[in-house]
């Protein structure tokens, strides 16, 4: 199957600085600057969420959905009151 170049099943666009915050995030040695990085790389462009999720193919439309709902997931927490959380 050819992916277009919108396809979810493509990977999402990269460069060295994304990579280096998802890393130094990983190891628990990210900056401030490389944990906003890290978090936007992985809401933004991983999950796709402020995107258009249809796609002329279902299977792709659903794959779309799923990622903004991971990402959906990631922000709520972001923002929930920790007092609401039992």
């Amino acid at each position: 199957m050819k992916l277009d170049k919108t396809s979810p099943l493509k990977d999402a666009q990269y460069d060295k600085a994304d990579a280096a915050a998802i890393q130094a995030l990983a190891n628990g040695k990210a900056t401030e600057i490389q944990q906003v990085r890290a978090l936007k790389f992985i809401v933004e462009k991983a999950c796709e969420l402020y995107g258009h999720a249809y796609r002329p193919d279902i299977r792709e439309t659903d794959i779309a959905l799923g990622k903004q709902h991971v990402g959906r997931q990631i922000v709520k927490l972001t923002k929930i009151s920790l007092a609401a959380i039992k």
